[in-house]
């Protein structure tokens, strides 16, 4: 079973790297978003088991999404790119937010997104 994975960026580079990254794994698939309604807009046309979303983005923040999302009950795991160090997660924000640096590392975000996957089938199996 494929992963369905919405990267949100308003960066192309940045959503280029990433779609170039994981269509090296046949286990995920992908769309993307340049703003945040944009991504909602397409989270409400389309089931996604993960999200890889900026923090920093033209129309609204990366946790006004989440926040977004959630309200409209879309609650797949958000991976959470944020410039500089990672210290803390932002107030209001779910468990289930995974914040990492950018720039990402590319292990990184793929071992997250096999993690989720893994979790995701575990729990449909029991």
């Amino acid at each position: 079973m494929s992963m369905r994975i919405l990267i949100l960026d308003n960066e192309p580079m940045v959503v280029e790297t990433l779609v170039t990254i994981l269509s090296q794994d046949p286990l995920f698939e992908m769309r993307t978003a340049y703003r945040g309604s944009e991504a909602i807009e397409l989270a409400n046309q389309q089931d996604f088991d993960a999200f890889i979303c900026d923090i920093s983005l033209p129309d609204m923040t990366g946790i006004d999404v989440v926040r977004e999302m959630r309200f409209r009950r879309i609650c797949p795991p958000f991976v959470m790119m944020i410039s500089g160090a990672v210290k803390a997660a932002p107030r209001g924000v779910s468990s289930d937010t995974i914040f990492i640096p950018k720039p990402f590392n590319p292990v990184e975000i793929i071992s997250i997104l096999h993690g989720v996957h893994n979790r995701k089938e575990r729990q449909s199996r029991s």
